[in-house]
């Protein structure tokens, strides 16, 4: 076992996993993977509020989705932590087959069904890919920054559902409504010896 294994192993690996600022939409499209669609002023504010709750943290690392209003969350918290982002397609926006849909009616007509057999037929990223690759972030970070502290910028649905997986619990509908991630929120994933606990 080498030196990198060991300290993962008995050390406790912190992932700060925060959801993007606001989106400027004016269109209100759903924009899914869409390109552009960067923050809002109010989400240029809600990260700078979080990036403040974190000052005096310890951070090792910062990884950001591809998606540009991730990229320019990363930004705003690199200038608090003095750190590069880094980018992670692990940890991307749902590969939404809908994405330019009016947002109400994807709401209304489509939104609490979208990970059903019909869509996932029609070529909707899965519940159990997202999963996947966001637990390989997690394994990811876990291996290369092991008893260190990291962010990540990622999206609401994988945040959640990642949540899910650690928790042993499914990502329903009725879940997501109660418990989403509000946009320049975070949340933390202490990982220990392939145990998790969300704080």
């Amino acid at each position: 076992m080498n030196m990198v294994n060991i300290k993962a192993k008995h050390n406790k690996t912190t992932l700060i996993i925060m959801r993007h600022g606001e989106v400027e939409n004016l269109g209100k499209v759903l924009y899914g993977r869409l390109p552009g669609f960067g923050l809002s002023q109010k989400g240029i504010l809600q990260v700078i509020s979080s990036a403040e709750k974190l000052q005096g943290r310890k951070i090792s690392a910062i990884y950001t989705s591809p998606m540009l209003r991730a990229r320019q969350t990363g930004a705003i918290l690199s200038r608090y932590f003095r750190i590069h982002p880094k980018i992670s397609s692990l940890i991307t926006e749902v590969n939404i087959i809908y994405q330019g849909m009016a947002l109400d009616s994807f709401r209304k007509e489509i939104q609490s069904t979208l990970y059903t057999p019909v869509n996932l037929k029609k070529g909707q990223e899965s519940i159990e890919s997202i999963s996947d690759r966001m637990m390989r972030f997690v394994h990811l970070v876990n291996g290369k920054h092991p008893g260190e502290t990291v962010i990540a910028v990622s999206h609401g649905d994988p945040i959640l559902i990642l949540k899910c997986n650690t928790l042993k619990r499914s990502f329903t509908w009725s879940y997501k409504k109660n418990n989403y991630i509000k946009t320049g929120d975070f949340m933390e994933l202490e990982i220990k010896e392939e145990k998790y606990n969300w704080k």
